[in-house]
């Protein structure tokens, strides 16, 4: 697993009880994994013989097609990847539309890279593929959270300021979500497939701070118009309408469900330590 030590990361290793992960990170990091190895994956010589001791690579941090480019070289024979990509990839209106139809090159910096590394590895990769455009992630057991944002800042100010009306879906999956997706995928890799994912039964802002804020056991006065919120330095992934998403067989909780147990475990100060 490339970028292990972030917060995918570890919701990944959890969904893989009894594997033998072998997690590649330029920084140390406290999660469940059996083998670390800490280098630079622009290091193609070590990252080849990590690879060759490999049967599966999940990359959550290649950004571009040069850093796409060193994974191609350093894996010259076939295994099954899951790389993941973002709904960056995609200008917000083709959202709805079928990953068939991508679209323009987006505007953002960030999702050209993740288009051009989905592109040629889509061209190039040798084994299974499966390219995944995830939406916001929200972390239960970090208490850096970035949706704790909206928390902190109504305890000191008692309000709290939405992007956009508050009345737009947020494109958001819990991290353990999406973890088990990658898993029931690893079960059984075939093909090359570039998809979309996204909660079933998406909720609007509005909703989602409100059951954040009753988990918190806080009442702040809502207010709307704000530029961006917590989660980028843009504007967040709102979204009218429908929006096609994959999400294979895995039953996904209500995302109310999610953001009222956050808030209850920044209440009571209750996020996990992992283990060293």
């Amino acid at each position: 697993m490339l970028g292990a030590g972030g917060k995918l990361g570890r919701a990944v290793i959890a969904a893989h009880p009894g594997s033998h992960i072998l997690g590649v990170s330029r920084r140390g990091a406290d999660v469940w994994v059996r083998s670390w190895h800490w280098f630079d994956r622009r290091n193609c010589q070590q990252l080849s013989r990590v690879l060759a001791q490999a049967d599966a690579v999940i990359d959550l941090c290649c950004f571009d097609s040069a850093t796409a480019e060193g994974l191609l070289q350093a894996c010259p024979h076939q295994l099954p990847l899951i790389f993941a990509s973002s709904i960056a990839e995609r200008e917000p209106a083709y959202w709805p539309l079928p990953e068939s139809q991508l679209g323009p090159e987006p505007a953002d910096l960030y999702g050209q890279g993740k288009r051009a590394a989905a592109e040629l590895l889509l061209h190039h990769w040798q084994g299974p593929l499966l390219v995944a455009l995830l939406p916001q992630l929200v972390c239960l057991d970090d208490r850096g959270e970035p949706a704790l944002a909206y928390v902190t800042t109504a305890a000191q100010t008692g309000q709290v300021a939405l992007a956009g009306s508050g009345d737009q879906q947020i494109a958001t999956l819990e991290c353990r979500a999406v973890a088990r997706l990658f898993a029931q995928w690893l079960a059984n890799p075939n093909g090359k497939t570039r998809v979309q994912l996204n909660h079933p039964r998406p909720q609007t802002l509005r909703v989602l701070v409100d059951a954040l804020m009753q988990g918190a056991e806080l009442s702040p006065q809502i207010v709307i118009g704000a530029k961006r919120g917590p989660h980028s330095g843009g504007d967040e992934p709102l979204y009218t309408g429908s929006m096609t998403q994959w999400q294979g067989e895995v039953t996904m909780r209500p995302l109310t469900e999610a953001f009222a147990q956050l808030g209850r475990l920044w209440k009571h100060n209750d996020f996990p330590d992992h283990p060293v």
